[in-house]
């Protein structure tokens, strides 16, 4: 790969990655968008995995 398109690509992502950052920060920093607590997410990780072992065959998990 060139050099000028090595660092054209990189570039580009650090442009990318800088504004997700800043997307994901205003979005965290705004009071409009719903919080989810861990504990929900938690339950509802182990809900799905049970419901997938068992599609898979393992009832032990």
């Amino acid at each position: 790969m060139a050099k000028e398109t090595t660092v054209k690509l990189k570039t580009e992502h650090d442009s990318w990655f800088r504004a997700e950052v800043a997307r994901g920060m205003r979005e965290a920093n705004d009071p409009q968008v719903k919080r989810i607590p861990h504990e929900e997410i938690v339950r509802n990780w182990r809900r799905q995995r049970t419901a997938l072992a068992k599609r898979a065959g393992r009832e032990d998990e």
